[in-house]
Formats: C-alpha cells, structure tokens, sequence
C-alpha cells in the first residue's frame, strides 16, 4: 500500500532513505466550518494622476467587476464587496487600456478571491473648454401652470462645457438644453 511504501522510504536506518531538514511553510491554516462562495462587486482602489492639461473622464473601469469569494459561511458573513491591490499611477497623459492589477489578498487563509488578477481601464483626455452661445432658455414651469406670465430676459445663453477634448469635439450643439422649472 502507499502508506507502507511511504513508512518504508522514511524508516530509520534505510539505505535509500532521504532526512528531512525543512519543511515550508512551518505552520498550516485550518479553517473549520461550512464553506461558502458567493459573487461581489470589485472595487478597484488607487489613484490615476494625470499630466497637468489632462484629466480622468468618467469612472474607472474593471474587469471583471465582481469576484468570487470562498470561506466559512462565518467568515463571508459581511463582506460586500471586495478590492483591489492599491495602485498608484503618475503623469497619464493618456487612456489606461487593460493593465493588470492584482486582486488584493487581505484574508490570507481565511476567505480566497478568484481571480487574482483583474484589468483596469480608464479615459484620460486632454482637457478643453467649448462655448455653445445662442442656447434658447426653455420655461418648463409656464407648460404647467397656464395662470403664469414669466418673461425671461434674456431669451438666450451661452453654455461652456469643459470636459475631455474628444467629448467635446463630438457634442452636437443642436442637443444642447437650457431651461428653468
């Protein structure tokens, strides 16, 4: 059998028996209880710090969004969400497309995420600055109530919009809104 295979190698005073000197890791984690998994939002932790005349558009973006958690029934008890490792990225100056972070590992032992690794993505643009003039006001408030004259003075306003300069290059003047309640 293997265990008698097993006691034959390790026996004392063996020929062909090899001795241990170490073993790794020294010690071991057991965790008692019902395991459990379940799915929770992946929330990616860190800064993106743009060159000066750049900016972030939007949010950032993870892939995959959520991770599976797995551990005692107890020990995902309260756990909502997950992150992940803190990452720290300087003078971007353009889009960040698919790097990949680690999924950080803060319960070694106790609960495991999967998967370990996740991408990141997010929009960085260069900044600008774009006026819409001649917007019509529109009162929204005299379409309710009939009993109301409301004169607006003036009729019209200028809009200026900054954000990222692709945005804004392909904002549509005729969509734009100006009105009162």
């Amino acid at each position: 059998t293997d265990r008698e295979t097993w006691n034959l190698i390790f026996a004392p005073g063996f020929s062909t028996a090899e001795q241990v000197t170490n073993v790794y890791p020294d010690s071991l984690t057991m965790v008692i209880g019902r395991v459990a998994s379940k799915r929770v939002p992946l929330i990616p932790v860190g800064a993106i710090n743009t060159r000066q005349g750049f900016e972030v558009i939007g949010s950032y973006q993870i892939s995959p969004d959520s991770v599976t958690i797995i551990g005692s029934t107890k020990a995902l008890q309260g756990i909502t969400a997950w992150t992940t490792e803190p990452i720290q990225l300087e003078d971007i100056h353009q889009p960040v497309s698919r790097m990949r972070i680690r999924v950080s590992d803060t319960l070694p032992g106790v609960v495991r995420p999967t998967p370990l690794i996740a991408e990141l993505s997010a929009d960085v643009q260069e900044t600008a600055e774009r006026a819409f003039p001649d917007v019509p006001i529109i009162n929204r408030a005299a379409a309710r109530d009939t009993t109301l004259k409301l004169v607006l003075q003036p009729e019209r306003v200028e809009i200026l919009v900054r954000g990222g300069a692709r945005d804004l290059s392909r904002l549509n003047p005729r969509l734009l809104r100006a009105w009162i309640d």
